[in-house]
């Protein structure tokens, strides 16, 4: 997958996940999005995450 299309699925889910808020409750869609966040920075950063550790 080249960045263009990384760039249109990660709007995608947060997209899906904007809608998920309005019906689920606040702290579980907080966890979703961090689980998220960790996925996302690991499949764009890979070499940064390996950095910090």
């Amino acid at each position: 997958m080249n960045e263009r299309m990384l760039v249109y699925v990660a709007f995608g889910c947060l997209q899906s996940i904007v809608c998920l808020m309005k019906d689920i409750g606040q702290d579980e869609v907080k966890y979703v999005i961090y689980l998220w966040g960790v996925k996302l920075t690991s499949w764009i950063c890979p070499t940064h995450t390996k950095e910090k550790k």
